[in-house]
């Protein structure tokens, strides 16, 4: 992206001049994630070459926040073409951090309140009309995939060749697992929650929930599939073993019984094993012990 141009996009859209921008991340929609700096304040601006993508955020930002779901406010958005190629969607940037960098800094009692607020914001969005499908999808799009489909193939990573070898013990356990699950995946009924509102895109500023970001698409399947992706995330990058009352709180906070707690821990040995063997195969770090005997110790609870 020419950040000259993009720069004085923003200026044009908001009336204001941009002084710098910086850049983030390129997400797995193909959008382009910037930080726009003005004089004494900054928003989030993303670009993206297919419009029907960032369209899809911006409905996603509306429709949540009407819901009632602490979401960035959509500032502005063009898709005409004339100041850029493709998109650009411009949204309020929360303060704070994701909760992975400060969760070992949370109190118990703040770690519970946001998990309630978590279970709250997942049983408001679970009300949403759902299609007869699974997947990973705008609100209100067709989806198209089985819950089993998804689960044994929950991102677009292959396994590493070779497997490394302090977590290859880990994938024929894991396979396991999910067939002996073979029946409780195909009775999902397809609902709706933010599979990615984990330890990463949940903005915590002092303690407390400030709002939850990036929202290309949500997910229709199990619920529960959104715990253990959090559980894995706190288990991998959580250094203090307090963290994991975060966990624990999303679990009791939910009402789960035993067989879903069962399922919970089967998801997270599936994203430990997925973020050991396919994400970060190379990933050097004491992470990696921390994965591998968090995943060794989630799929034994798996098989009851």
């Amino acid at each position: 992206m020419d950040e000259v141009s993009l720069a004085a996009a923003v200026s044009r859209l908001l009336n204001v001049p941009c002084l710098s921008l910086r850049g983030l991340e390129t997400g797995f929609s193909g959008a382009s994630t910037y930080i726009a700096e003005f004089t004494d304040w900054d928003v989030i601006v993303k670009v993206n070459a297919d419009v029907a993508a960032l369209a899809r955020t911006g409905r996603n930002l509306e429709i949540l926040s009407d819901l009632g779901v602490p979401v960035p406010r959509l500032l502005a958005y063009d898709d005409s073409g004339s100041l850029l190629p493709g998109a650009i969607v411009i949204m309020e940037r929360f303060a704070g951090r994701d909760l992975s960098a400060v969760i070992d800094t949370m109190s118990p009692a703040q770690l519970t309140r946001l998990a309630q607020q978590i279970v709250d914001i997942q049983r408001t969005v679970a009300t949403l009309p759902a299609p007869a499908g699974c997947g990973f999808v705008g609100i209100g799009e067709s989806a198209t995939r089985t819950w089993t489909d998804v689960v044994w193939h929950p991102n677009g990573y292959d396994y590493a060749n070779p497997l490394p070898r302090d977590a290859a013990h880990l994938v024929p356990l894991l396979e396991q697992r999910l067939a002996a699950a073979a029946q409780y995946f195909e009775r999902v009924v397809p609902t709706a929650f933010l599979d990615d509102a984990t330890t990463k895109n949940v903005m915590v500023h002092d303690g407390e929930l400030v709002g939850i970001v990036d929202l290309d698409w949500i997910c229709y399947g199990d619920p529960l599939f959104h715990i253990g992706l959090t559980a894995a995330g706190v288990t991998a990058d959580a250094e203090l073993p307090v963290s994991r009352h975060y966990i624990d709180e999303l679990i009791r906070l939910s009402g789960l019984t035993d067989d879903q707690r069962r399922i919970v821990a089967l998801y997270e040995g599936l994203f430990l094993t997925n973020f050991l063997v396919a994400e970060w195969p190379d990933k050097p770090g004491p992470w990696r012990r921390r994965a591998v005997d968090g995943a060794e110790r989630a799929l034994r609870l798996a098989d009851g």
